[in-house]
C-alpha cells in the first residue's frame, strides 16, 4: 500500500543552493533518492483492503478567506459551501475485485444573523450507489433510478477506486482530486529531486526544507509522506509572517503491521479537503461474500426497508 501526497510545483524556479543538504552535507544527510525508491517500492505489494472513509470539500468565496488561509482551518465558515461524502472500498488486487459505494451531500453555509450559530442549507443529495467489478464484467448500481447496469471490466481495475492511496502527500490538491495515476506523479518527483539530498531528523523523518517549501517523509513509518508545505512571506503590521499557500498533513495509523494514513488534512487556495480512513481490515483475506452481486443487493434491500414499528402492550 502507499500513500499519497504532495505536488511538486514548479520546483525548477529554486536553485540547488536552496537545499538544506548537499553532497558535503554531515552525516544526517541521505540521498532523495534512496528515499524515494525506497517510498516506490512499499508501494507495490498488491492490494487488499476494506476501509471506510469520510471527505469533507470546502469552499471560500473570496471575500471570506481572509488572512491568507486562516480561515479554511475551520468546520464552518458562513459563505462557503461544504461537499461531505461518505464510502466505502473493498478491493482485491489480486483476483481483480473491487467493490465501492459512497453518498454525498451539498450544503451551503450561511450565518444570516451573524452570530456564532450557522445554518446549514442542502442544495443536493447523491444517493448511495455502488460500484461493482469482477473478473469479465463491471456492474453499476444507480441508487437514484434503483437500476443496475452491466458492462465490460476496465483494463485498468485500481483507476476505478474513487481515492488513490498511493498519491497522497506527493500530489498538487488538484491532482489529489482527480486521482492522478501515481507512477506518473513517482516519475515526475523523482526526475526533479534525484540528484539532491535531504536531512534526517532523530525521528527518521526525511526533510527536504526549499526556501518556501518543505516536503517530510517518514522513513519509519512505510515511508508515507507526513507533510509538505507551501508558504510565502509577508509583512503584516510591521511584522513579517508566514502565510500558508498550499499542502498537506498526514496522520498515520498501525493495521495489521502496516502503516497507513488516519486522516489527510490538504488546503489549496480556497479549497480545504479533510478525510479521514476507518480501516476494516488490511492484508487479510476479504469474506467471499462481499463481491457477490446477489449478497450485495440482498443487504442494500434489508438496509432500505424502514424499522418495523414496536406494538405498543396492553396495560
Amino acid at each position: 500500500m502507499s500513500v499519497p501526497a504532495i505536488c511538486v510545483i514548479t520546483i525548477t524556479v529554486f536553485c540547488l543552493t536552496n537545499v538544506i543538504c548537499h553532497a558535503d552535507e554531515p552525516e544526517n544527510s541521505i540521498a532523495f533518492s534512496e528515499v524515494f525508491k525506497s517510498l516506490v517500492q512499499e508501494r507495490q505489494n498488491p492490494q487488499l483492503f476494506e476501509v471506510k472513509y469520510m471527505l469533507l470539500n470546502q469552499y471560500l468565496d473570496n471575500e471570506q478567506k481572509k488572512d491568507g488561509l486562516v480561515e479554511l482551518r475551520k468546520t464552518d465558515v458562513a459563505g462557503s459551501r461544504r461537499i461531505e461524502t461518505v464510502g466505502m472500498i473493498r478491493f482485491d488486487e489480486v483476483v481483480g475485485k473491487l467493490y465501492c459505494e459512497q453518498t454525498s451531500r451539498l450544503e451551503d453555509v450561511i450565518d444570516p444573523s451573524r452570530e456564532k450559530s450557522w445554518n446549514s442549507y442542502v442544495l443536493s443529495n447523491h444517493k448511495n450507489g455502488f460500484k461493482l467489478i469482477l473478473p469479465g464484467v463491471k456492474y453499476v448500481f444507480d441508487a437514484d433510478s434503483e437500476k443496475l447496469f452491466e458492462g465490460p471490466p476496465p483494463t485498468n481495475i485500481e483507476s476505478e477506486i474513487p481515492l488513490d492511496l498511493k498519491i497522497y502527500g506527493l500530489c498538487s490538491t488538484n491532482e489529489l482530486m482527480i486521482g492522478k495515476p501515481f507512477e506518473q506523479i513517482a516519475s515526475r518527483i523523482f526526475s526533479d529531486f534525484k540528484n539532491w539530498n535531504c536531512r534526517l531528523d532523530e525521528n527518521g523523518v526525511a526533510i527536504i526544507d526549499l526556501h518556501n517549501e518543505i516536503y517530510r517523509i517518514d522513513t519509519k513509518r512505510g515511508f508515507w509522506p507526513i507533510e509538505r508545505k507551501t508558504f510565502f512571506f509577508d509583512k503584516r503590521n510591521g511584522k513579517r509572517v508566514v502565510v500558508p499557500l498550499m499542502g498537506q498533513d498526514i496522520k498515520l495509523i498501525e493495521v495489521n503491521g502496516c502503516w497507513l494514513p488516519k486522516s489527510v488534512f490538504a488546503i489549496n487556495g480556497n479549497l480545504s479537503l479533510s478525510y479521514s480512513f476507518d480501516w476494516v481490515s488490511h492484508d487479510e483475506p476479504l469474506a467471499p461474500d462481499v463481491f457477490d452481486l446477489k449478497s450485495i443487493m440482498k443487504e442494500r434491500k434489508k438496509m432500505a426497508k424502514p424499522p418495523r414499528a414496536e406494538k405498543e402492550k396492553s396495560p
